[in-house]
């Protein structure tokens, strides 16, 4: 079974709407796929309603919020996590979604969409992929391309964990010393 994850509130900007639609497409070609969604918002009923209709049921569960331990846990029996955020209409995207930076810590390879800061921590080809916003088809290419090899998505949780390393907190601040004594001097 492969194990696909969205973690984060079930508003506009985050695009779910696009990963569940990419789900048809995804599971006519491996039905051995489930989608994990953890978080609660706005949309929920909607989403659920829409997994109804396109009778996903079987394939899309919906965990509702979930605390920081069970996040690590979804985390951990994941394959894949999914970031398909979206730009709205009103312009309210993400900046870089924290989940991006968590999901690189559990080492999970990344299919986000290419908005805000995500080009800055997803690389293509070396920690994930990164897909045009609002395209499910393009969502569903690249889930079905890591599901099918599963050399790159060893390699991209290798390299996730590499990844992570250069935002830990412990760099981060060493590089906010540099800056400042340099201002300094």
């Amino acid at each position: 079974e492969n194990v696909l994850l969205f973690l984060g509130r079930l508003v506009e900007k985050k695009g779910l709407l696009y990963l569940i639609k990419a789900m048809l497409e995804i599971v006519s070609k491996n039905p051995n796929t489930e989608l994990i969604i953890c978080g609660d918002g706005p949309l929920r009923k909607e989403l659920e309603h829409l997994v109804k209709k396109m009778c996903l049921e079987k394939f899309v569960r919906f965990t509702g919020y979930v605390t920081g331990r069970e996040k690590i846990e979804y985390l951990s029996l994941s394959d894949i996590l999914i970031v398909p955020s979206i730009v709205t209409q009103s312009g309210d995207t993400e900046g870089l979604p924290v989940v991006i930076l968590e999901g690189l810590t559990a080492g999970k390879p990344i299919i986000a969409s290419d908005v805000g800061g995500v080009r800055d921590v997803v690389r293509i080809g070396w920690n994930g992929f990164l897909v045009k916003q609002k395209n499910s088809n393009q969502i569903a290419e690249k889930v079905l391309e890591l599901i099918n090899r599963k050399d790159l998505r060893i390699n991209f949780s290798k390299n996730a964990l590499i990844t992570a390393k250069e935002y830990d907190w412990k760099v981060i601040g060493k590089k906010y010393a540099t800056i400042i004594k340099s201002i300094m001097r």
